[in-house]
């Protein structure tokens, strides 16, 4: 009987070989599924309850699943790049993940009512004081700003830039989708975090953060650019 015993190369070669030996666990010559289960114990609390960033993890297991949807090494080889055209989707991306993160951590900080008002921050457009909850809310609508900023830009960037015209109904799309993450984001806050409109402000930045994987596994494929 013939007995496979993957190397590190191939474990690593592919994010769906990662995930299917454990992230790495499975390449244990003793007991592979006993150092399994050990590494399960602090996985289950960090994906429990008494972890405040569950949906970080849930999105990082989104994108996982997405990237090998689109890499699945056969049809189409794994492909990666965070230079050039691809780092600008890639950096976006991680901007946009940043702040859904720091929107979960803001509610299960409890933090999610400490800036009541809207579009204002208690009644201005820096609260007084800075610290505490406050500083915690306050932070999550810099970062939301940010990336409202940096979608328009981008938008601008493919009526200008002739590589990245190819782009434009997507960017076209993303500008729209951050218009109405801001009204859902004012919502949110105005019903007293109700919870069909936070279900909705997180769906929403799945959605941005759909389109800008999706410009990026663009300039991987034959045709785009990695350079």
């Amino acid at each position: 009987m013939m007995i496979f015993r993957p190397r590190p190369g191939f474990v690593f070669a592919h994010p769906a070989h990662f995930l299917a030996f454990g992230f790495g666990v499975g390449l244990a010559r003793v007991a592979p599924g006993t150092f399994g289960t050990l590494l399960a114990f602090p996985l289950w609390w960090l994906l429990g309850d008494g972890y405040p960033l569950l949906a970080f993890w849930s999105m990082v297991v989104f994108l996982f699943a997405y990237y090998m949807m689109v890499f699945d090494g056969v049809q189409t080889p794994p492909s990666f790049s965070v230079r050039g055209y691809p780092g600008l989707f890639f950096g976006m991306g991680v901007l946009v993940f940043l702040l859904a993160a720091l929107g979960a951590y803001v509610r299960h900080a409890g933090a999610g009512l400490s800036l009541p008002d809207w579009p204002t921050s208690l009644g201005g457009l820096v609260p007084g004081v800075l610290s505490g909850s406050v500083l915690i809310q306050f932070s999550h609508r810099v970062v939301a700003a940010l990336v409202a900023l940096t979608v328009v830009a981008l938008w601008a960037a493919t009526r200008l830039d002739e590589h990245l015209r190819k782009h434009r109904r997507m960017a076209g799309g993303l500008v729209l989708l951050i218009l109405a993450q801001v009204v859902v984001g004012g919502v949110v806050v105005l019903t007293r975090l109700y919870f069909l409109s936070t279900a909705l402000h997180l769906a929403v930045a799945l959605a941005m953060l759909m389109i800008l994987a999706r410009m990026w596994v663009r300039e991987l494929s034959p045709g785009g650019t990695s350079s």
